[in-house]
C-alpha cells in the first residue's frame, strides 16, 4: 500500500510540475466543467485539484439527462471543456453525436472493456450497481417481509408504499429498465413495470431525491444506485441495502473531453487527475461507498465486493442505442396507466419529495 501511495503522489506531482509555467508567467484559463457530482462534493474535489495544480475549475451541476442535452445542443460552440459523472451510455450517445474529443489518459488505458471507450472518447471513474433500499422500521411496523426478489415488489402488501424514479429525468430509472429487460425480456419487463406502478406512491425526478422518502420512512422501499442508497445508510438512517437474487445491472460513471473545448490542454490535466489514485481516495473520503472504476483501485472500498452480488452484463452501446426508445415506451405504457395519467402531477409530487 505504501508503494501505491508513492506512485499516486508521483502522478499528482507530475501534473503539478507540468503547470509551473502557468503559475510563474501567466494566469491560466479557468476549466469549465459540467458534472453530475453534487455541488458540495464537487467543490471540495475541484479545490483539491486547484491546490495541486493552480488551475481553477468552474462547474455546473446537472442531471445526466440535462448534461447530455446541453452537450449535444452546444457541440458547435461548447460552453464547457469536459463532462464528469453520469452513466457511460450518456457518453456513448454524446460520442455518436460527435460531441466528444479523442483523449484518454495513459493511466486509464489499461481499463477493461466496458470501462473505457474503445475509440478513446471517454473513460470510467466509478461504478455502481442498482439495489433495493428498504426502510427497516417501515417493514417491521407494517409486518412486511424484507424483499430479496424483484417479484417481491409486486406484492399487494406494498400498495402505495414504494418510491421509484422517473426514467424521463433520471439515469437511475433507466438502469432499472435495463435490469428488468435483462432478467425478463423486453415484453415481460414492461408488463412487470405496469404491475409495479400499482404499488408506487410517486416517481421522483432523480435518484438522490427519490431515496430520501425511503430513508425518512415515508415509503417502504425503492430501487436506486448503490452509492446513493448506501450513503443514506452510512448517515445513520434505518435502512437496509438488498441486492435482488435475480441480479442487477450497473452503471459506469464516465468523464470526457468535449470536442471544441476552449481550454483542452488544461482540461486534460483534470482528466489525468480523475484517472489517478489520489482522486479515487479523495472521492472515497467523501463517500466511503464509492467504487472506483479501475479494478486495481477497488480494494480501497471495504463496504462492497462486486463479486458477491449477481451483476447482469449490459453493454454501454446497447444502453445508448436503446435508451430513448425504452424511455418512450415507459412513458407510453407505464406513465399512462391509471395511477399516472397526468404526468405533470407525477413531476409535481416528485418535486415536493425532494424539498
Amino acid at each position: 500500500m505504501r508503494r501505491k501511495s508513492v506512485f499516486a503522489l508521483a502522478a499528482v506531482l507530475t501534473v503539478a510540475a507540468g503547470l509551473w509555467l502557468y503559475r510563474k508567467f501567466a494566469a491560466p484559463p479557468v476549466i469549465r466543467a459540467y458534472t453530475t457530482i453534487p455541488e458540495k462534493e464537487a467543490a471540495v474535489l475541484f479545490q483539491r485539484f486547484t491546490d495541486y495544480t493552480g488551475l481553477r475549475v468552474s462547474f455546473s451541476r446537472l442531471s445526466s439527462g440535462e448534461m447530455l442535452r446541453r452537450v449535444i445542443a452546444e457541440k458547435v460552440c461548447p460552453q464547457a471543456d469536459l463532462i464528469i459523472g453520469g452513466p457511460a451510455d450518456i457518453y456513448d450517445a454524446a460520442k455518436r453525436e460527435g460531441a466528444l474529443a479523442r483523449y484518454v489518459p495513459e493511466a486509464a488505458k489499461a481499463m477493461p472493456v466496458g470501462y473505457r471507450d474503445p475509440d478513446n472518447r471517454w473513460f470510467g471513474i466509478g461504478v455502481t450497481p442498482l439495489c433495493f433500499l428498504v426502510n427497516r422500521n417501515f417493514i417491521e411496523k407494517n409486518g412486511l417481509r424484507m424483499p430479496d426478489s424483484w417479484q417481491d415488489l409486486l406484492d399487494p402488501a406494498y400498495r402505495g408504499a414504494l418510491q421509484m424514479v422517473d426514467p424521463r429525468a433520471s439515469a437511475t430509472a433507466s438502469e432499472q429498465i435495463y435490469s428488468l429487460v435483462r432478467i425478463y425480456g423486453e415484453r415481460e419487463a414492461f408488463e412487470y413495470q405496469k404491475k409495479l406502478a400499482e404499488n408506487v406512491r410517486a416517481y421522483a425526478r432523480n435518484g438522490v431525491g427519490g431515496a430520501m422518502p425511503v430513508a425518512l420512512g415515508q415509503a417502504a422501499a425503492g430501487v436506486f444506485y448503490y452509492v446513493d442508497a448506501m450513503s443514506l445508510k452510512l448517515e445513520g438512517y434505518p435502512v437496509e441495502i438488498v441486492f435482488p437474487k435475480e441480479g442487477v445491472t450497473y452503471a459506469v460513471d464516465g468523464c470526457a473531453l468535449l470536442d471544441g473545448a476552449a481550454s483542452p490542454e488544461e482540461a486534460k490535466y483534470l482528466l489525468q487527475w480523475l484517472a489517478s489514485q489520489d482522486f479515487a481516495r479523495s472521492r472515497m473520503e467523501q463517500k466511503p461507498c464509492y467504487l472506483p472504476a479501475c479494478p486495481e483501485l477497488r480494494e480501497l472500498n471495504k463496504l462492497l465486493d462486486l463479486n458477491s452480488i449477481r451483476l447482469l452484463q449490459c453493454s454501454v452501446p446497447w444502453k445508448s442505442q436503446n435508451r430513448l426508445r425504452l424511455i418512450d415506451r415507459w412513458t407510453s405504457e407505464v406513465a399512462r396507466s391509471d395511477q399516472l395519467k397526468d404526468s405533470q402531477d407525477t413531476v409535481r409530487s416528485a418535486s415536493v419529495l425532494q424539498k
